[in-house]
């Protein structure tokens, strides 16, 4: 029979067993941000820095928003871009600095 106190050892054993053989998990996001322009982005990737992973539909058809503390939200033209650095939506124009 085995005594609680090496039962112990034997899971946290095999915890640690399998947690060293799992992957880190990955998962896509849509992220919104700006670039140096001011224009906002609309993109699908790992993390803000991936920028050239296709959009899916979902992502594509979208409606963005930006509203200013005095004003109602409006939302933003976005159109679709395909780049080398840079898959995704753009708009033609910077958005307000104030923005959110």
């Amino acid at each position: 029979m085995i005594c609680p106190r090496s039962r112990c050892r034997v899971l946290l054993a095999a915890f640690m067993l399998v947690g060293f053989a799992a992957r880190p998990s990955a998962a896509h996001f849509a992220w919104l941000a700006t670039d140096e322009q001011g224009r906002a982005l609309l993109f699908f990737g790992e993390s803000p820095e991936d920028r050239t992973y296709h959009v899916p539909d979902a992502v594509a058809k979208a409606v963005v928003f930006a509203r200013n503390a005095d004003e109602k939200p409006k939302a933003i033209e976005l159109a679709a871009v395909e780049e080398e650095d840079f898959i995704g939506r753009r708009s033609n124009e910077a958005v307000p600095a104030d923005a959110a």
